[in-house]
């Protein structure tokens, strides 16, 4: 869709963007702002609280950055290092930033999100990259992004685009703030947990799995890896030549891990089978079920599984020379809490909801990436008076 976008764009006439931009130049020389309100720009096109030491670090040289400016990394900018400022809430950031805004006059002519949508595109990410230049660190500077030139398609097909591309990133905004709710209301249920209900080994209610793809009724197609982030994978193991017949066989809501936990960072690799059908993993690993399904659910075990203090409990537990294990007695060993069934559901459910937002703001920042479809049909069929 990216290279529809740039053909439709070749029939509007193209300026460069020094017609239209110019620099900001604001410093933090009275120390009026303070070291609480200094962000980055991540490569996602986010500001983010900064990452670098600031103690005893002069703050005076440091840039302003108001509603309606754009600030990017000069070297940075091929991977999308560049962020706007939609809210009024200011901030400073880092003198070697470059911080430029529309110019007064212009916002009849360029709108700021339309030309947000023009730079989020990786067409430009490879522009920069293919200009840019420098001996250990290439820099993009403010004169070279004003050499590139923009389409100028009529202000009402500008509109049409940015109206479908607040849209999606109003939708990502909404479902990502939603997650961060929903997933700190189940951890303060699960805490709350802890304190209201027996802590239990959960050998009581799981069996290991030692079932074998002997028929070879599954393929190398079904064969999965198991991250340390808790989820499936596609494997990096080379299967050309190898027979499936002795992978374990994972059914649906099942459990794998892989014993070994040394060179993990501190995580273990383990997964939950939620995809509604049977998946393939090496015989390394270990795989077990939840068999007493009315006592405990496997989802709210999931749960448990997911949280950090499982990590650095199986790390502590992990023994071995030259590789460190975590087996499985040991992971009968665990305990957690046991709440009845209706409130392991009710934690589940709100779990449930924030991984449906979280997937709906991922779908939705793709379709940021690809240059919505909307806004190509919409500048397609553009009719004077058509967007108003």
């Amino acid at each position: 869709m990216e290279n529809e976008f740039d053909v439709l764009m070749e029939s509007f006439p193209k300026r460069k963007l020094r017609d239209f931009i110019e620099p900001i130049n604001k410093r933090n020389s009275h120390l009026q702002y303070g070291p609480e309100l200094i962000e980055g720009v991540n490569n996602l096109g986010e500001f983010v609280p900064t990452k670098a030491q600031i103690e005893n670090v002069d703050m005076r040289p440091y840039k302003l950055v108001e509603k309606g400016d754009f600030v990017y990394n000069p070297s940075r900018l091929s991977i999308g290092s560049l962020a706007y400022r939609r809210n009024g809430k200011k901030c400073i950031v880092s003198h070697l930033y470059v911080v430029f805004r529309i110019k007064p006059g212009f916002s009849n002519v360029l709108l700021s999100e339309f030309l947000l949508l023009y730079f989020r595109r990786n067409e430009f990410n490879r522009m920069v990259d293919y200009h840019n230049y420098g001996s250990q660190r290439a820099e993009f500077g403010f004169k070279d992004i004003g050499e590139f030139k923009i389409p100028l398609p009529p202000i009402e097909v500008q509109r049409a685009y940015v109206k479908a591309y607040q849209g999606l990133t109003t939708l990502i905004e909404q479902n990502e703030s939603l997650v961060k709710e929903l997933e700190k209301t189940a951890q303060a249920c699960i805490v709350e947990c802890r304190e209201k209900w027996p802590m239990v080994e959960i050998r009581n209610f799981i069996k290991e799995s030692n079932s074998r793809n002997t028929e070879s009724l599954l393929t190398k197609e079904d064969i999965v890896g198991v991250s340390t982030e808790k989820n499936f994978i596609s494997t990096k193991a080379d299967t050309t030549t190898v027979s499936t017949e002795g992978y374990k066989i994972v059914e649906a809501r099942f459990f794998v891990f892989v014993p070994d936990t040394s060179r993990r960072g501190d995580k273990m690799s383990l997964a939950f089978n939620s995809l509604n059908r049977r998946v393939l993993v090496t015989s390394i690993a270990t795989v077990f079920e939840v068999f007493d399904l009315e006592l405990l659910l496997p989802e709210y075990l999931f749960l448990q599984f997911k949280r950090p203090e499982f990590d650095r409990y199986a790390r502590f537990n992990s023994w071995g020379s030259a590789r460190e294990t975590f087996t499985w007695e040991d992971m009968c060993r665990v305990k957690i809490p046991l709440p009845p069934i209706e409130v392991q559901r009710a934690i589940v459910a709100l779990y449930t909801c924030a991984e449906e937002a979280r997937k709906i703001a991922a779908e939705a920042r793709e379709l940021l990436k690809k240059a919505c479809p909307a806004m190509v049909q919409s500048a397609a069929h553009y009719k004077v008076g058509a967007f108003r």
